[in-house]
């Protein structure tokens, strides 16, 4: 019986009001997607996006009623509350329509209130959702609408994070200057507060900006600190980005064998935190590194496994990535054989893994070596 209807039967039964009943519940689903929120960011556990899934359809139904009401939740926007917090667990789970239907409704929800926290927040988690999505302009429009709120209630954190996402934006946009101006404002606001995890998420970004300037080992040394940093803190989402980030470094400068070791390494988090978004992606830079070795057939093991994660996830974009690889290679073989390649990826991409392993001889991939490409 889903939880929403039982609890609107009980409200009917006991005549209670409508606002009277959001009142109640919207706080404690507030808590609630807080402690969840707090506990992924914690320890990474798929328990806490377990948790979400087990209230989604309950949080969206009463989140409808609440616009619909116009409910008031005592000390702000509960609403806005929810939608925040929420946002890191939707995008672990790559839940991008719930993503937007509370984020959308918590904004109005809080405008309605005068909750200007609740509304620069939900504008922050807008914009995050667009840049996820590439749409640029409309993260830009979130994040400088969010700003100046966040200056207005003296939110630091909120303020540095939003600067840090508008510096993330900067740099997908090639504008590097920018990049660094942004970035250089928030890591001074996050230290402030000892915000240890902003920091070190900031200082990856600088990493990034680094190796986007082709400052290749000033740029693996600033992610070899902030893997030191991610592991301290034990932040496994940040551990499995600094060693992706090492790997696309090691590719840059012809690092094969170092480059597959990194990003297997960060693959492997990705799977023990159940982060299927972050798998994919190292997914690509194991396919393309090993397409240009000529290993076809541990490429095309990579490709499988993406295929297969891109569609549990329902991102068209990544599900067309390869489909024409895919499509091609299934014309030429039978049905059960490619079955059988599918169920053996895994064990194929393992196995072109530890042979790359093998070939550093020992070496730690994590030691930076310069580059191998002639200049």
């Amino acid at each position: 019986m889903p939880l929403h209807w039982y609890a609107e039967h009980r409200r009917q039964r006991a005549a209670l009001a409508h606002d009277t009943y959001f009142a109640r519940a919207l706080p404690a689903y507030a808590d609630y997607i807080e402690q969840c929120n707090e506990g992924l960011i914690r320890d990474q556990s798929p328990v806490w996006t377990e948790r979400w899934l087990l209230e989604e359809d309950t949080l969206l139904a009463l989140s409808g009623w609440v616009v619909a009401w116009e409910t008031r939740s005592p000390g702000g926007s509960a609403l806005a509350q929810i939608a925040s917090a929420g946002k890191n667990l939707l995008n672990l789970l790559d839940r991008l329509e719930s993503w937007a239907t509370l984020a959308g409704r918590g904004l109005r929800d809080a405008e309605r209130q005068g909750d200007r926290g609740g509304e620069a927040n939900c504008l922050q988690a807008l914009g995050d959702l667009a840049l996820r999505q590439a749409d640029l302009a409309a993260a830009d429009r979130h994040y400088q609408a969010a700003l100046p709120l966040y200056r207005a209630i003296q939110d630091h954190l909120g303020e540095a994070n939003c600067q840090k996402a508008l510096g993330d934006l900067a740099l997908r946009q090639a504008d590097l200057a920018a990049a660094d101006r942004h970035y250089q404002a928030a890591l001074p606001l996050f230290r402030a507060i000892q915000a240890r995890l902003g920091e070190a998420n900031c200082l990856q970004s600088l990493g990034r900006l680094l190796l986007a300037r082709n400052e290749l080992a000033a740029a693996f040394g600033r992610f070899l600190d902030v893997l030191a940093v991610f592991q301290e803190i034990r932040d496994g989402l940040g551990e499995q980005a600094a060693f992706g980030y090492l790997a696309r470094t090691a590719a840059t400068v012809g690092h094969t064998d170092q480059a597959l070791a990194l990003a297997e390494r960060s693959r492997q988090i990705g799977r023990a935190i159940d982060d299927r978004f972050g798998q994919l992606i190292n997914l690509e830079l194991q396919t393309s590194l090993l397409g240009n070795a000529e290993e076809m057939e541990a490429a095309l093991a990579a490709v499988a496994l993406h295929q297969q994660l891109a569609v549990a996830i329902q991102d068209q974009n990544k599900i067309e990535r390869y489909r024409s690889w895919l499509e091609r290679v299934r014309q030429e073989i039978p049905a059960d054989v490619w079955e059988q390649f599918e169920q053996s990826a895994e064990a194929i991409l393992a196995q072109a893994v530890a042979a790359a392993e093998q070939r550093l001889g020992g070496r730690d991939p994590l030691v930076w070596v310069e580059s191998i490409i002639p200049q």
